[in-house]
């Protein structure tokens, strides 16, 4: 997962890697090195998860554990745990898990609220024309170009035209729009938007029968100057 903020690993089975190529896990110091060096990749890891694979191509695979992100000390952590990933015979697939965090104001982010709605099997991402290889590794590329979501009125307007506006799934966005970090989910106009669409999501059946690996990839590196010209 490609990230422009600091990511911190939870629980059991959640593994935070730094670097693409050769899957070394960050120390404090090394955190944002993505930042200064594009080059670097930071990406989550789950293992050990549960897949069952049917005979007509449909598939569940799921995984427990969980990590935080973090854009910078101004905004508030969300937390992502147990994804669960569903696949249909018509090679349609989502991937949801339960989120957590809190609501905070910008013009004082040192008082977080945290948020008392259950925000269970949440989408996170949803993704098309994938062909299960239950020996190999499976690559999906997420939606969100050409996606509308519905954006109150109070928060940034969402951009729908120009190269690669979009925007990830509106179940995402509505839990986002109580952390107070909707736009950074959607095509809204600022320098960053290039950045906000999903890379690609990987699960890796080579491992054994029932049990995968997967990589959650997401693009999105955001300056703190952007962020204050879409709040």
């Amino acid at each position: 997962m490609r990230l422009g903020f600091s990511t911190l690993a939870q629980l059991c089975n959640s593994t935070i890697h730094s670097d693409g190529t050769t899957n070394t896990e960050p120390d404090y110091a090394s955190k944002a090195a993505h930042i200064s060096d594009a080059t670097v990749d930071q990406f989550v890891e789950f293992g050990g998860g549960q897949a069952n694979i049917n005979p007509d191509g449909s598939a569940t695979v799921d995984w427990e554990g969980s990590f935080s992100i973090n854009f910078y000390d101004g905004l508030v952590p969300f937390t992502i745990t147990n994804p669960h990933l569903e696949v249909s015979v018509a090679g349609t697939g989502v991937l949801t898990g339960d989120l957590t965090s809190y609501a905070v104001e910008m013009s004082n982010p040192n008082e977080k609220t945290p948020l008392t709605d259950l925000y269970e099997d949440v989408t996170i991402t949803t993704f098309g024309g994938v062909n299960l290889d239950p020996e190999g590794v499976v690559t999906s590329n997420p939606d969100y170009d050409g996606v509308i979501v519905d954006v109150p009125l109070d928060a940034t307007s969402q951009v729908t035209s120009g190269a690669g506006w979009g925007a990830w799934p509106q179940g995402f966005l509505d839990f986002h729009f109580d952390t107070n970090l909707p736009s950074y989910w959607y095509s809204s106009d600022g320098a960053g938007d290039p950045k906000k669409a999903p890379m690609s999501f990987n699960v890796d059946f080579t491992n054994g029968p029932g049990l995968v690996n997967s990589q959650l990839l997401h693009r999105q590196v955001i300056s703190m100057p952007e962020t204050k010209a879409v709040s």
